[in-house]
């Protein structure tokens, strides 16, 4: 429990703006590969490195101590040096010490490093194996692939070769996936806020890490990177409302409930283009056809009057000029100057029976009467093709 006079390190502002302070760390803990005995510890086959430089700078600086978990020990020049010796207060070697969730650094998967043997499709195959026998991660459904291709299409025909891009966990990560196999991603400026650059996202409990990474910063860096250019964030949601704003943090009532947004808020505040991607109920039900889809049961509705928390604000979005789309199993939304605008309708679906009548948000139609009816190859997978317009001079 915190004391009622304890100190504050959020501050809300006349203006609405919040003010944070950091208190002075004084004590790094943190997992690292390798250590020689001599005491210098490496990165060397890392998935990703965090904020472990900065940390034991911001330590150093207050005077504090800096402790290491590794899970090699090794001869002195295993590889350049990541922290040197004297930075270092103490270290502990454990032989289990993880390179990323499940895989140990003993036995390291190279597929994870700035050096890997590994083909892409072999790396995300292997996961695979280990994300279906653990269940800790959805298992995707076809309606899921239906809604992934919606989504990745949408994506295709407003971005430009050369983006700069961040895909969140979830149902995004099934956008990674066909970009992917599609080639599109070469195409594109891959970014993930842990630090890990290029490649393809890492599925599952692996997300934060890549699949044949090209570059590891940390995540700092990478934060830095994100505020100087970002094009699109494609990311998941638990609430969306009539106003836009998106709900990622609370999942219900008591503190066990409450989610860190994590990198989330600095990805929408810098993104200029946004894509949310969502089940259209929770717990809904759905028959497909052979290119239809239809809504057995809707479920829990997931696009409401007004979200639990914002944690995205889409109407100040909308006032920055931000290009924000809501991509579900029925069809796709916009986010307009007049409301939630119904842009896609999936074949099969009865917009009035199975969109307005269920859904407790206020929806709009376009301005033309009718929503676009999502192509059959998005239903189908067939002739499924990507192509990317060419960057603006």
């Amino acid at each position: 429990m915190v004391p009622a006079d304890a100190r504050q390190y959020v501050e809300v502002l006349e203006d609405g703006r919040f003010k944070y302070t950091l208190p002075p760390i004084d004590t790094a803990v943190f997992s690292a590969p390798a250590a020689d005995r001599k005491g210098n510890i490496y990165a060397k086959n890392c998935a990703v490195i965090c904020e472990s430089l900065e940390l034991v700078k911001a330590v150093r600086r207050n005077g504090g101590k800096v402790i290491v978990n590794v899970g090699l020990l090794v001869e002195e020049g295993y590889d350049d040096i990541f922290i040197p010796a004297e930075e270092v207060d103490a270290i502990v070697y454990w032989p289990n010490v993880e390179q990323t969730a499940t895989i140990k650094h003993r036995k390291y998967w190279d597929c994870f490093t700035l050096n890997s043997k590994t083909s892409e499709a072999e790396g995300l195959a292997r996961q695979k194996v280990i994300n279906d026998f653990l269940g800790i991660t959805p298992k995707r459904k076809p309606a899921d692939a239906i809604l992934a291709r919606l989504a990745t299409q949408i994506f295709v025909d407003l971005a430009r070769k050369g983006d700069h891009v961040d895909i969140g966990v979830g149902l995004p990560e099934e956008v990674s996936r066909l970009l992917h196999e599609s080639g599109v991603m070469d195409e594109l400026v891959m970014i993930n806020e842990s630090g890990v650059f290029g490649g393809v996202a890492a599925p599952g409990i692996f997300f934060g890490a890549a699949i044949n990474p090209r570059e590891i910063v940390s995540s700092a860096e990478a934060f830095q990177r994100v505020y100087r250019r970002l094009d699109w964030a494609i990311l998941g949601a638990l609430q969306i409302d009539e106003r836009g704003n998106v709900n990622v943090s609370k999942r219900g009532e008591g503190a066990i409930n409450y989610v860190g947004p994590g990198g989330f808020i600095d990805l929408v505040a810098n993104a200029k283009s946004l894509l949310f991607c969502s089940a259209w109920g929770e717990g809904a039900a759905y028959e497909l056809g052979d290119s239809t889809i239809k809504v057995t049961a809707p479920g829990k509705p997931k696009f409401i009057k007004e979200v639990d928390e914002i944690t995205f604000n889409g109407q100040e979005a909308l006032k920055q000029g931000k290009t924000i789309v809501y991509v579900t199993h029925v069809g796709a939304f916009r986010l307009t100057e007049r409301g939630m605008e119904l842009i896609y309708v999936m074949p099969g679906i009865d917009v009035q029976r199975d969109i307005l009548d269920v859904c407790p948000m206020r929806i709009v139609l376009p301005e033309s009467g009718a929503p676009q009816v999502v192509p059959e190859n998005i239903l189908t997978g067939d002739d499924f093709r990507l192509n990317l317009r060419d960057a603006e001079a």
